[in-house]
């Protein structure tokens, strides 16, 4: 015969079976939550003031997210690319796109700053991660600062070295600058002087110039005798150096981002071009392990083309935010997304990356000089500014 079990200890037991489901069945909850694919939002400016980039910038993004097969965290990854067009209103509308029809866990862009400030505004009141591709104005992190993290810092971070090299490593003590007179122009340029100023030198002279402005000669024939000429444009750096050498002016140069310049039209103005000097975070000749191998997939991609600071800056932002995933084991809520994100450091084609309590990089700075070495026209680095602020001390 069978041992009978007493009604109370039936009881009992069938409590504690319904206990036992009802925690099998919540695991299991758990373990699909935690399966949901991640979905990451990627907003670019594919059409509008200046599309060149937006498509490297993306395959720049699938390059890293092919390195770890789609999957991170047990996850696997969806991206959904938007066009930004570089206008603040399209940008909101496509990040509310984004988050409210998409359901993303983080938006990765925006290219131009005002159409940044304008999504980074969003982020705040939709409670999502943000993170511009390139470097921009601390307004971005002020505008949202539980929600926005930097990976490449700030515009005036990105151009500080610069100013301080030409002061205090070229020995320049009056500068003539001009720039695009919008946000990025004031900022991108406003770092050279910050640096420019910290090493003893004095600003002479600073000419504003409208935005979309394709003739330069009237600002050129106007430049006070100085010691150097410093200048940034928004899509027509190139352009304005050559105009700049047609004129004969004979003072030296600094572009505080050489990046911005088509290598192109270096290459076409050639020999006077050479000792022009300029500043970034990157190089396709660093000579990195991790560089080395960043060029030779892009280039892969690119059919032969090597990449630029836009693509680097790309894969630079994917790279810690998937680190920042993978340190929460998955869970990509605001809070903890945000404080993994802002703890990560990372190996990086521009060297290691990690961040400040705001959310800023902290990382390597180059400064550049223009040179020629056996027929090669190239970016020779000539001084490293090593894990710094990517931000001005006035920042």
């Amino acid at each position: 015969m069978g041992t009978k079990i007493e009604p109370k200890k039936r009881t009992f037991l069938s409590i504690i079976l319904i206990i036992l489901s009802f925690v099998m069945l919540t695991n299991n909850n758990l373990n699909a939550a935690e399966k949901k694919p991640l979905k990451i939002g990627l907003l670019l400016p594919y059409t509008g003031f200046d599309p060149r980039n937006a498509p490297q910038m993306e395959s720049a993004v699938r390059l890293k997210l092919d390195e770890i097969g789609w999957s991170v965290a047990g996850r696997k990854i969806i991206l959904i690319t938007e066009d930004e067009a570089a206008n603040p209103a399209v940008g909101i509308n496509k990040a509310t796109k984004l988050v409210e029809q998409d359901q993303v866990d983080v938006i990765l862009g925006a290219l131009f700053a005002h159409v940044v400030v304008a999504v980074s505004g969003y982020a705040k009141k939709a409670g999502i991660p943000y993170a511009p591709i390139v470097q921009q104005s601390m307004t971005a992190i002020r505008t949202a600062p539980n929600n926005v993290v930097l990976p490449t810092g700030t515009m005036r971070g990105s151009t500080y070295p610069a100013g301080l090299y030409a002061s205090e490593k070229l020995g320049y003590k009056t500068a003539s600058i001009l720039y695009s007179d919008y946000l990025a122009g004031q900022d991108f340029i406003g770092g050279f002087v910050e640096g420019f100023q910290k090493g003893g030198g004095v600003i002479i002279q600073r000419q504003p110039v409208p935005l979309g402005t394709l003739d330069f000669a009237p600002y050129i024939t106007n430049i006070k005798k100085a010691d150097v000429v410093a200048f940034w444009f928004a899509g027509v750096m190139g352009p304005f150096l050559k105009q700049y050498f047609e004129f004969n002016i004979g003072i030296p140069v600094v572009a505080p981002t050489n990046w911005t310049i088509e290598i192109e039209i270096m290459r076409e103005l050639g020999d006077k071009a050479l000792g022009v000097i300029g500043a970034g975070h990157y190089s396709e000749d660093l000579p990195t392990p991790k560089n080395r191998e960043f060029v030779e997939a892009m280039k892969k991609r690119l059919g032969g083309k090597p990449p630029n600071h836009y693509m680097n800056s790309a894969y630079v932002v994917i790279s810690t935010y998937l680190e920042a995933v993978k340190a929460t084991g998955g869970d990509t809520s605001l809070e903890k997304i945000i404080k993994a994100w802002r703890a990560v450091k990372v190996e990086t084609p521009m060297g290691v990356v990690s961040f400040d309590k705001d959310g800023c990089a902290i990382g390597d700075l180059y400064v550049f000089k223009f040179t020629k070495k056996d027929g090669k026209y190239f970016w020779q680095q000539v001084e490293t500014y090593k894990q710094i602020p990517m931000r001005s001390p006035s920042e």
